[in-house]
């Protein structure tokens, strides 16, 4: 399982984002992984924006929303009231972009899970591609355990649980495999025509039938 990716993850390599009045970069053509670390940095740089903002604000010993008027409803003559103006408005619409850039980054990071994924899905693929089957089914029995989990006759057996074509000791271990798993699942892989590979699992269990399985394998 692939663990979860973080905001922190990416905390390190996010310092070095344009300053302010740099042109922001295109993400379209970036890889997931490259948009989200550039993404992180964006949000750092609004969070020293903002932070740069506020100190303004505390300069003139004023919040977001201190009034600017004094007691007969004038402005107040000890403060910059143009510059506090400029701040908090700045500080709105940083903390609006904020939002946005983390909806971004969310999306951002569930892509890199996604790609990660079907990296791994592809890498997975290719190594059983590498694998040479070592079992053939030969039949099939109707309303069978082997049926009802899809196994079909002529499918080439690559993986039974653990057993494969290295340690499969001429089918014995696979037969030990499903008495040892009497009711209990095992995920199977499977390759049929044109190269098809097919996960399947099958529940060794009675039925009305001979075996546990109603099916017969021979080795391949």
């Amino acid at each position: 399982m692939t663990n979860p990716i973080t905001i922190s993850q990416y905390e390190s390599e996010s310092r070095n984002f344009p300053k302010k009045g740099e042109e922001l970069k295109d993400t379209c053509n970036m890889n997931p992984m490259e948009k989200a670390q550039y993404l992180i940095k964006r949000k750092d740089a609004i969070e020293q924006e903002i932070i740069e903002w506020e100190e303004v604000l505390n300069s003139h010993k004023v919040g977001m929303n201190d009034s600017l008027l004094d007691s007969e409803g004038f402005p107040r003559s000890d403060i910059d009231i143009v510059q506090i103006r400029i701040a908090r408005n700045k500080i709105i619409c940083l903390k609006n972009d904020y939002k946005d850039i983390m909806k971004n980054i969310e999306q951002a990071l569930y892509d890199v899970h996604k790609d990660n994924k079907e990296k791994k899905e592809k890498e997975k693929a290719q190594n059983l591609n590498n694998q040479r089957p070592f079992a053939i089914v030969n039949t099939v029995a109707d309303n069978s355990p082997a049926s009802k989990a899809g196994l079909l006759e002529k499918d080439k057996i690559i993986n039974f649980g653990t057993i494969n074509e290295s340690n499969h000791e001429n089918l014995k271990a696979l037969a030990k495999t499903v008495m040892d798993n009497k009711n209990k699942p095992i995920n199977i892989t499977v390759q049929r025509e044109e190269n098809v590979i097919a996960n399947l699992t099958l529940t060794p269990k009675e039925w009305s039938g001979r075996g546990l399985l109603g099916c017969h394998i021979l080795p391949y």
